[in-house]
């Protein structure tokens, strides 16, 4: 994980940067980042959304 989500983990840059991922074809990155997410923001929607694409690939 970046340094910048070390210290305290924001849900929209890890969405944004699991989106950059799927973007650029790092696929199991951007699945990991997500189950991340849904794990430490239950309630955060929009990277459910995203998660849900890539789950089609």
């Amino acid at each position: 994980m970046p340094r910048a989500l070390a210290f305290e983990p924001d849900p929209q840059v890890m969405d944004n940067l699991a989106v950059f991922y799927v973007n650029a074809g790092r696929l199991d990155e951007a699945r990991q980042l997500f189950e991340e997410i849904d794990r430490l923001f239950p309630e955060h929607h929009d990277s459910k959304i995203h998660h849900l694409g890539v789950l089609e690939y």
